[in-house]
Order: structure tokens, then sequence, then C-alpha cells
């Protein structure tokens, strides 16, 4: 009988965790991980127009074959208050310019009109003013858009440019093939 007391004894004294296969809950020490997620600012210009054609007549005015459309999108900081579009050519006095025929002939920015029904020049305005990166009268603004933090800080829009060119002041223009870039550029302020 002492054996079966002491085997009782002996038993009772074992945690019932062992039985169990369990112990008592066990935490490690704890580790963090900062997570760093950062959003840059965007603005992109594309246009659906790579090229416009114009059928030259002399002393008249002559309208391209079809529109630019521009699509400008952003993503901007809060503190951004404006979006600007600008079109401009790179030299002014040579906007278009041939080497046909007898030496450079060329047709000047300010012979060169656009204008946009959802913009600032609602009106054929010749691309003669200055723009922030363009040449000092070689260009104009498409648009000027005001931004509000949390409203359109977001936002992209599609602006239609339709382009004409007035030879009704230019006495002699030579037969050729003429060719110039029209640039496209957004700014934020």
């Amino acid at each position: 009988m002492r054996f079966g007391k002491t085997l009782l004894c002996a038993l009772l004294a074992i945690p019932a965790a062992v039985f169990a296969g369990t112990g008592p809950t066990l935490h490690s020490s704890t580790a963090s991980v900062v997570l760093n997620a950062t959003m840059n600012e965007s603005l992109t210009v594309v246009t659906a127009t790579p090229s416009v054609t114009f059928e030259l007549q002399p002393l008249t005015v002559i309208a391209g074959n079809q529109p630019v459309m521009i699509t400008t999108s952003w993503n901007l900081n809060s503190s951004r208050t404006r979006v600007v579009l600008d079109a401009f050519f790179s030299d002014s006095a040579n906007a278009l310019t041939t080497s046909d025929g007898n030496g450079d002939i060329k047709i000047s920015s300010a012979e060169i009109y656009g204008r946009s029904a959802t913009g600032t020049l609602t009106t054929y305005t010749a691309f003669a003013r200055p723009t922030p990166n363009g040449p000092s009268n070689g260009g104009f603004e498409i648009f000027s858009q005001a931004l509000t933090a949390g409203v359109n800080d977001l936002g992209s829009r599609t602006d239609s440019v339709e382009l004409h060119i007035d030879l009704r002041n230019h006495p002699r223009l030579s037969a050729g093939h003429y060719q110039g870039v029209l640039t496209l550029i957004a700014q934020v302020f």
C-alpha cells in the first residue's frame, strides 16, 4: 500500500500539462517591420494625332485635315494649384521649312493658328505668344486649370486643337514639302 501511496503522490506532483502534452503559453520577444510606400507625382501628355496634313494654296487660309487630340493626366501633391498645357514651335521664324526648290523657304509660327473649344483660346490664335518652355513668341497656352486639394489634384482631360495656316500675307511661297514640329508640354505650379 505504501507503494501505491508513493506512486499516487508522485503522479500528483507532476504538472497536469505534462500529461496533456502542452504547457503554459510561451511568447517570443516582438519584432517590428516599418512599411514605407510612396506615390510619386506624375504629369503626362499624350496625343492620339501623330501628324496633321495641310494642302497649301497660295494666299489662302488652309485648315488641317484633323484636329490634334491631346490627353493630359496628373496625380499631384495637394500643394499644387494649377496645371498648364502649352504648345509651341522651337523656332518661331522657321516653324515649317522646306529645302525643295530654290533655297530654304519657311512658314513662321505667326502664320499657324490654333484653337481649342475646351481650352484657353477658343478662337483661332497665332502661335506667336510666349510660353514658359518655348521661345518668347512661338506658341500659346492650350489650357490652364486650377487645382483644389482632394478634388482634382488627381485627374485628366482631353483637348482638341484645330489648326490652320494663313498664307494671305505670304506673297511668295514656293512649291514643296514643308515640315515642322509642334511641341506639347504641361507643367504644374
